[in-house]
Parts: C-alpha cells; structure tokens; sequence
C-alpha cells in the first residue's frame, strides 16, 4: 500500500442496507464450541471476542474457558496450567484480562487471572489471601476493584451472612461484618456494581420474616436494600441486573399475585413489578438480566416456554410490555433452561446454558440487532455517515478508513460473524486472503457512534 492508496482510501464511500435479525449459533461445523455440559457464563471484551465457561471440559476432563475470536472456538490455554478452573463466572477488566473461579494446587478456591498469555492465581502472595467457598458471582467495579461472591465461607471463617470478598490490587479482604444481620442465609449467587461502586449482592439471602432480599454494600456496610416498601419475595432471587440509570433489576423463582413470574425493579425509592413475563402462566425461574444502551431489559431463564412450540425463549421489555426476542423462522427455539445473556457494543444479544444443538452439545446464542440502514433513511443508533473501504471489490489486503477507533465486525450474507478487528482513526490495513470469495458486510461500531453498514465483495 501507498500514500496514492491511502488517499483513494479517504475518498471512496459505500452506502448499503442490511437487514439480519435473528438467532443464529456462534460458530458452526468445525468451528463450533461443541460444549458437553451447561455452559454457565459468557462476556465480551472491547474487541468483540466472546468467552464462555462452565460445566463442559475439554478431551483431558478438565474445565476450561472458551473463546470466539471471530473466526472459531478456541481454548484458553490448560496445557501446564496449576490452576483447576471452576467454570460458573467471567469478567473482564479495562485491560482486557480475564478472570474466573478456580482451584489451586492446595485444593482451595481462588481466582485465575488470565493475561492473554497465560493463567496465574489472582494475590496468590499477597499476605490476605482469599479464602471462599464455591465461586458464584465476579464482579469488577470502575476504578478496578474485584469483588467475588460466594456460596460460603469454609469452616473457620467468620459467620457471615453476606459471602463477598475484596481484591484491591494487594490484597484480599471480607467485605464488611454482617453477622448481626437477621435472616438466614444459602449463599450469594448474584451481584451488581454501579457507577459509585455501590454492591447489590443477592442469592439466598432471608430476613427475618423469611422474604429474599437484595443486600447493598454502601463502601461501610451492608443493608437491605428498601425505599418505600420491600422486596418481599419468598424465595430464591438467581439474578441481578442494572442499567445505565442505575435501576436495579432482579428475578428468580418468585411470582407475583396472579402467579406470573415477574423481573423486580428498584429505581432508587420503591420495588415495582416490571410487568409478567410468562404468557402460559406456569411458573418458571428468572436466571439472567442484562439492559442495552437504550434502556431495554431482556431476561431469560427456565421454563420461558413460547406458547406456540414450547420452547424456551429471551424476553425484551421495551419500557411497555414484554415480547418474545425472535419468532417463527427467527426463533432460538431453546429445547433447555437459558442461564446466561450477554451484549456487545452493536447490541447484539448472546445466549446461552443447558440448551443444546442437533447434536446434543451446548452452544452460544447470538441474536444479530436490526442493523438496517439506508442512504436516506438511517436506523436509531446509526451515525449519519460510514466508513470508506478501498479496493472494493477486492482480493486480500484492504484499506479501512474510520473517523475513530473502534471495533469491526465482518458478517458474512447469510448474517454470521466471522472476524473482528480493532480499528484505529484515519487508516488501517486489513489482511483477508484467506476469505472465500464472495459478498461480505462490514459493520463499524466507534467509540461514540456507530456507522451505515458497507458491503464488501471478495474476488
């Protein structure tokens, strides 16, 4: 490539529009995930890779984290790794590292820290190690703190009610004594950090008068989490979720008056229901929560049976009503419980759990958004303008010119992911050799905007 390329680059412009909502499975034929158990948690870097954990294991037995590169499933290296990874929670830091439960080679719990090259035990030398039962819920709030949930503290630990621990970079601490806390308790399952590091910490949490309840941790101490009234559920509470306003969501075996299972929501003074979800009235358990950056709410579980085919299904709460993610033809058609929703910066959902493909094995979800877009008419979301790709058509190397970093995504017709590329202002050189020639859609997602979808033909 020259300056004369460069500069060809800058000042061609593809406008396009494309229409690709529906489910579809992350990988397929030799590049799928093939998981042979549930598959428990799933988050996305700033990249677009996708990794997921859980109870399946790789041809050795042993648990391990996957990752979706764009491309294909891979392992995250277990080869000489000291540490047994748990496989039931994920988070990414601001860097990029990865962390999940696991057990050491002194059969204790702790965090592996994965750096992108290799697994390591998260304060193995610090002098306040942690000391935790089975690893639940991993959390990191934005100034970089790790909070870790657990089932329970082992024997000789303090009696807390409330099992959350503290990494702050040093050292491992027990957040807070909550033993004077009334209730009873059966572990922590699910937490939430806000934008003022406030924790919400749930699971198994009774007070006295045996209603679950949310615990939020202020920085000093835990409290019940009540305005105006109380949750007052007599059950399990399995998720947690907030949005971008700081709502607090949660669900879990609970149902309302009318027997409906119902999502809860805190908006800072009163617990409300966010309407029923389930049209067949049967009872079912409420297993995950996530929101988009418009302010819907989506939640799955098991037992969300469509009531035209009986399966399960991810519902949307548009701010009005409840609405199955996908019918007919677009369906997921999930023959089991859905356990984990996750979402990338296009808003493009990701599901997964027990729910299997034809062949019997786990697989992840991914609902592709309604990226529709047009010269003259632009979907909500879409930035007024594209980025410029030169040659087009092309046959291996390309010039991408964006007007800020970010991430892209290359969809191939029928709306599969394939690859994802970090993206920087002003020029960048893609390598797509080895791309089968035909048709492809490039979809940008900056920073700040997100752009009109260009499409890209291979020779």
């Amino acid at each position: 490539m020259n300056k004369i390329l460069l500069l060809l680059c800058a000042a061609v412009l593809f406008h396009t529009t494309v229409t690709a909502q529906k489910w579809i499975e992350l990988g397929t034929g030799a590049n799928a995930l093939n998981a042979n158990g549930d598959i428990q948690s799933v988050v996305l870097d700033a990249s677009g890779n996708v990794y997921a954990t859980g109870a399946f294991t790789n041809s050795s037995g042993n648990s391990y984290v996957a990752k979706w590169n764009g491309t294909n499933w891979i392992e995250l290296a277990t080869v000489n790794n000291p540490l047994f990874l748990g496989g039931f929670a994920l988070a990414l830091d601001k860097s990029g590292n990865l962390y999940t439960g696991a057990t050491n080679t002194n059969q204790k719990n702790c965090i592996a820290k994965w750096d992108g090259s290799s697994w390591t035990e998260l304060g193995a030398n610090s002098v306040n190690t942690l000391n935790a039962g089975n690893i639940t819920s991993i959390q990191i709030d934005k100034f970089g703190n790790l909070y870790v949930g657990s089932e329970a503290y082992p024997t000789g630990s303090p009696n807390q009610l409330i099992t959350v621990s503290k990494w702050d970079g040093t050292n491992w601490t027990v957040l807070g004594s909550n033993t004077s806390l009334a209730g009873s308790y059966y572990g922590v399952w699910t937490m939430v950090i806000d934008d003022t590091g406030n924790v919400y910490a749930a699971g198994g949490l009774m007070d006295a008068q045996m209603n679950g309840y949310v615990a939020k941790w202020n920085g000093t101490s835990w409290a019940e989490l009540e305005g105006s009234n109380s949750l007052s559920v007599n059950t399990n509470i399995w998720t947690l979720g907030i949005d971008k306003s700081g709502n607090i969501y949660t669900g879990g075996s609970f149902m309302d008056v009318n027997s409906k299972a119902y999502v809860a929501k805190f908006d800072g003074k009163k617990w409300s229901e966010l309407g029923s979800i389930n049209p067949t009235g049967t009872g079912f358990d409420i297993l995950s929560i996530i929101s988009d950056k418009a302010g819907n709410i989506y939640t799955a579980g098991g037992g969300f049976m469509d009531i035209n085919n009986g399966t399960n299904y991810v519902s949307k709460w548009d701010g009005t009503s409840w609405s199955e993610l996908g019918t007919g033809s677009h369906a997921l058609n999930a023959n089991d419980a859905i356990t984990t929703l996750a979402i990338d910066t296009a808003g493009n959902i990701y599901a997964a759990g027990s729910f299997t493909a034809a062949n019997k094995r786990a697989y992840v979800a991914k609902w592709i958004s309604d990226t529709t877009a047009t010269i003259t008419g632009i979907t909500k979301g879409l930035a007024n303008a594209s980025i410029n790709v030169y040659p087009n058509p092309g046959t291996s190397q390309v010039c991408l010119n964006a007007p800020e970093n970010g991430v892209l995504t290359i969809y191939t017709l029928l709306g599969e992911q394939i690859a994802t590329y970090s993206i920087v202002k002003d020029g960048s050189y893609l390598d797509l050799s080895n791309f089968k020639s035909g048709m492809y859609t490039f979809v940008f997602n900056g920073q700040n905007n997100s752009y009109v979808p260009v499409k890209w033909v291979k020779e």
